[in-house]
């Protein structure tokens, strides 16, 4: 019985991580250079976003009343609640590939 179970976990694990491999890539093509989620980068959390934001807005607002304005409507329009329930249920993915020796960048989501 326990060499049955064995050999079931392994044969659903090969077909998990095969299909996790193709996952991965949204489309499997040489033309392609690159391949992410969304959810990468300054977008890994609601808190690295905020941040990201923070920093882009300082340069625009000179004084910290306009900045910290602009975040509580940021804060009130968009909760880390509602990124979170994105960030779970949304595919999301960009890619880049080229075309006559100009890169062209597109997003992608379901």
């Amino acid at each position: 019985m326990n060499k049955y179970l064995l050999i079931l976990s392994l044969i659903l694990s090969l077909i998990f991580s095969s299909f996790l491999a193709k996952a991965s890539n949204l489309i499997d093509d040489k033309k392609i250079t690159e391949q992410k989620s969304c959810f990468t980068s300054q977008f890994t959390s609601y808190d690295s976003w905020r941040n990201f934001l923070i920093e882009g807005r300082k340069k625009r607002f000179k004084s910290e009343e306009k900045l910290l304005k602009s975040m509580s409507f940021f804060d009130s329009t968009f909760s880390e609640e509602e990124f979170n329930q994105y960030k779970s249920r949304l595919s999301c993915s960009w890619f880049t590939y080229q075309v006559d020796g100009n890169e062209v960048y597109v997003t992608w989501s379901n």
